[in-house]
């Protein structure tokens, strides 16, 4: 989150997830974070969450397939609702 408040960029560091202290990033918010791991189960393929890495992000956010990518829409959109509601 804090890279992309310019000029104030918040360092790498210290962009830590509140409710599980790890760096938060995309990778973190769509696979690893346990706040959403109801919406995930319900949005995401277990394929992706389970066990992630880098190959299988990438494989969810370039995925051609129309479902795929409707769901993901879906979980990032009520992700961050869920999110504004934390901070």
């Amino acid at each position: 989150m804090g890279r992309w408040h310019k000029p104030n960029v918040i360092p790498r560091n210290e962009r830590k997830c509140p409710v599980c202290s790890k760096l938060e990033d995309e990778f973190h918010f769509l696979l690893e974070c346990p706040l959403y791991s109801d919406l995930r189960k319900m949005y995401i393929n277990c394929y992706f969450s389970s066990h992630p890495n880098i190959l299988k992000f990438k494989e969810l956010l370039t995925s051609e397939n129309c479902d795929v990518t409707r769901k993901l829409a879906c979980y990032v959109f009520k992700g961050f609702q869920i999110r504004c509601n934390i901070y």
